[in-house]
């Protein structure tokens, strides 16, 4: 996985020839804009009209922000006409993530900021390039797919084959062995959702003998003249459900 920078970078209005300047640590292609509430608006109304250039990369955060510091006080920026920046000072940087005095502050100025406006982005759909920056990737195996394949879009898979989002997530989380023959992994959490793995592991059959040849699903199953050990193997290798295979399977072999 690709590794996180910290990087000064400039955003430049092609149209006026406005710029912005700020810092990030993270990658470069995370699609961060700004952490300005007042340019961030600018840039939503025409993103089109917008370049980036990133201009220094470093590996701390406080080389960055040092760097930012240094090129917004000597185009003195905040009184630059050219600029967007409102500011000379890169204010606290990432500090009020580290400091839980100075992200009270950061946090209830933003809160504050934001009361009784609406978002920049309220009523306007996202279009397919905000989607897929937005969605994980997850692999998947299942009836009629060969080996494994990655996909970004879980929602629209499910759709396609008629499955169940909720019971997919379900496979994904390690509580169910499949859906519909169909598994599934998360590869990626881009919104750091809790989404820990549990291996899944059979709680036996219930109010009975759960272990040796007395027990059906241990048994011996004929799928159209295949012989399988036991139901958990033929549904591996048919991507049938044991609800099918208990039903139409030849145990009498």
């Amino acid at each position: 996985m690709e590794e996180k920078l910290a990087f000064v970078y400039e955003w430049e209005n092609v149209i006026n020839k406005m710029k912005y300047i700020g810092s990030h640590y993270g990658h470069l292609n995370d699609g961060y804009i700004s952490s300005s509430n007042h340019f961030n608006p600018i840039y939503y109304e025409t993103p089109l009209s917008f370049k980036r250039k990133i201009l220094f990369t470093f590996y701390t955060r406080i080389e960055a922000l040092k760097k930012e510091k240094k090129l917004l006080c000597e185009l003195d920026a905040a009184k630059n006409p050219n600029y967007y920046n409102l500011c000379n000072e890169p204010g606290n940087g990432w500090s009020h993530h580290e400091n839980v005095e100075l992200s009270k502050i950061f946090y209830q100025k933003l809160s504050d900021a934001k009361k009784g406006k609406p978002a920049y982005n309220k009523g306007i759909p996202m279009n397919e390039d905000q989607k897929y920056k937005l969605s994980d990737s997850w692999i998947i195996s299942g009836p009629n797919i060969e080996n494994e394949i990655i996909i970004k879009n879980m929602s629209e898979f499910c759709r396609e084959n008629n499955l169940n989002p909720s019971a997919m997530s379900a496979v994904a989380r390690g509580r169910v062995r499949h859906h519909y023959g169909y598994k599934c992994k998360k590869l990626t959490n881009i919104k750091n959702i809790n989404y820990d793995y549990n291996e899944w592991k059979s709680k036996g059959k219930p109010g009975g003998v759960n272990c040796g040849s007395k027990n059906g699903w241990s048994k011996k199953v004929k799928i159209e003249e295949v012989i399988y050990d036991c139901m958990r193997e033929a549904s591996e290798k048919t991507g049938l459900s044991l609800h099918i295979i208990r039903k139409n399977g030849d145990f009498n072999v």
